[in-house]
């Protein structure tokens, strides 16, 4: 009679309290099982499989050494104890895998797939070449900021050794004629500009400052200059100073400007690069700090307008800065036409001119209450806490000609330009107003009493430089970017020589701006 044990004889508590069963063998397992899962592995599992047979109990445990597997047999019979003794070693790491390395199972075969049926293209297809399709359809970043070249080449500013004695012996010249006229002074210190020389004078004590003033014409004529201008004294300074023309004179390039360490490093939003100053500094201001600025002279106020309108747009994205461009002349602004920074077509007629003004006026007040209900004081501190898709541009608008506007309509222009420079600023929009002929009759006395900055350049009367600037030295400018500055931070004239661009630079920055961003949203005024 074949006896089968049944699963409930091999319970743990039966093997514990039932006596002679069968006595359980052991065997390692062979040397040729490999498990094909694990066929990279290089370890094969520690634990010992229990597999129950017919009469006895048989353990497969893992190959030792030969030297181990003789000298660590065990002496007991009982299973449970042999487990146990099994388990301490594993615990002990006194068990290791076999320093055999298994064999790879055998190669299974490989599914042999079949080609795929040939096909035939038309012939109008067979030499298509995507290279172009690809380069079409890969859509880079935009190019912003846009790279320096645009805006000319460089120029390097030096002095030469023949300049430098023709300097000391127009100083000596300077001291020789002030003796004459009985004033006693001696040259301090001698600063070479881009188109002026500067002498800064050390007067005698006693000497009052008027009694220089007025030999400006005499020092010309001594000198045989075309002009001689008088700044006494030197802002800062205790000195006084003699200005005339350099004869080995340099035009600055707006490159040099736009890659300075001043425009740079400047944290103005929207940086104007008004010139270099006489000892080689450049000088930048933020239209955001000046607010508004009046522009006065002849053909050098269009590049000055120009450089300014560049920067502006180098520094800042459309969505950050949008311009309105009010152009009488049709030619000033034609260049502009498609700027992604535009916010409406450059207007050329009065009627265009007052409903742009119109529109300043009604956005003016809407934000302005809009700040109001947010508890903010100006555009920027607005733009802090709103998120990104929900902050307000800047809004510049420039006017080329403001004389041709007063003459057609001049009740109504300034009535609107005045609003916009009392409380335009705080609300983020900004006016820049040109005109080449600044009489009481154009730059009115609510007009300057409202925008305080000015920049005059070389004008043939100097009682029109007066009237906008409060000194008669406009007459007095060389030309070609020759400029006075003024504004609140600057109570006295400061002289500055502009940055020159030509026209063929102005419209390839525009054609780089228009093929590198999208184009511009415009709104119908």
């Amino acid at each position: 009679y074949d006896y089968s044990p049944s699963y409930s004889e091999y319970r743990p508590e039966t093997i514990l309290f039932t006596k002679n069963l069968p006595t359980p063998t052991l065997k390692p397992a062979p040397d040729d099982y490999y498990d094909d899962d694990y066929e990279d592995s290089a370890q094969i599992s520690d634990i010992p499989a229990f597999i129950p047979r017919k009469n006895t109990l048989d353990f497969q445990l893992p190959k030792l050494k030969q030297e181990e597997t003789e000298e660590k047999k065990p002496d007991a019979n009982n299973p449970l104890e042999i487990i146990d003794d099994l388990i301490a070693k594993i615990d002990a790491g006194e068990m290791s895998a076999p320093e055999k390395k298994r064999t790879k199972s055998p190669a299974r075969t490989k599914k042999i797939r079949r080609p795929l049926p040939a096909v035939t293209l038309p012939e109008e297809l067979q030499n298509y070449d995507d290279t172009d399709t690809a380069e079409e359809h890969t859509h880079e970043e935009p190019a912003f900021p846009p790279p320096p070249e645009l805006f000319g080449a460089r120029a390097k500013i030096e002095t030469d050794k023949d300049a430098q004695k023709e300097c000391e012996k127009q100083g000596k010249a300077i001291v020789s004629t002030l003796k004459n006229f009985g004033v006693s002074a001696s040259v301090a210190h001698t600063v070479i500009g881009a188109s002026v020389v500067q002498y800064q004078l050390e007067l005698a004590p006693g000497t009052k400052v008027n009694k220089i003033a007025g030999l400006s014409e005499d020092l010309a004529m001594a000198l045989a200059v075309m002009s001689v201008r008088i700044e006494a004294p030197i802002l800062g300074t205790h000195y006084a100073g003699v200005e005339i023309p350099n004869p080995d004179r340099k035009t600055i390039p707006l490159r040099n400007i736009i890659e300075s360490d001043e425009f740079r490093n400047s944290s103005a939003r929207l940086p104007l690069p008004l010139g270099v100053q006489i000892d080689g500094n450049v000088f930048v201001r933020g239209l955001e700090e000046i607010q508004h600025i009046i522009i006065a002279g002849n053909s050098d106020k269009s590049v000055f307008v120009n450089s300014c309108i560049l920067s502006m747009c180098a520094r800042r994205r459309p969505d950050e800065l949008k311009l309105i461009l009010i152009d009488p002349r049709h030619v000033e602004f034609s260049v502009y036409d498609g700027l992604p920074h535009l916010l409406a077509s450059p207007v050329s007629d009065t009627e265009g001119a007052l409903k742009a003004l119109h529109w300043a006026y009604g956005e003016m007040e809407k934000r302005t209450a809009e700040f109001a209900g947010v508890r903010v004081r100006n555009l920027a501190t607005y733009n802090r806490k709103r998120p990104k898709e929900q902050r307000l541009p800047e809004i510049v608008i420039v006017i080329d000609e403001l004389s041709d506007l007063m003459y057609s309509a001049g009740n109504e222009i300034e009535g609107l330009v005045v609003r916009l420079a009392q409380k335009a600023g705080a609300a983020g929009i900004y006016l820049m107003t040109a005109t080449q002929r600044p009489s009481p009759d154009v730059i009115t006395s609510l007009i300057k009493s409202n925008i305080s900055t000015r920049a005059v350049f070389r004008m043939s009367s100097g009682n029109d430089a007066k009237s906008i600037l409060g000194v008669n030295d406009a007459d007095k400018l060389t030309g070609k970017g020759d400029m006075l500055f003024r504004s609140t931070a600057t109570p006295q004239a400061l002289r500055l020589q502009t940055g020159y661009i030509d026209e063929e630079k102005i419209s390839e920055f525009v054609e780089y701006m228009i093929s590198n961003l999208e184009p511009p949203e415009l709104i119908t005024l």
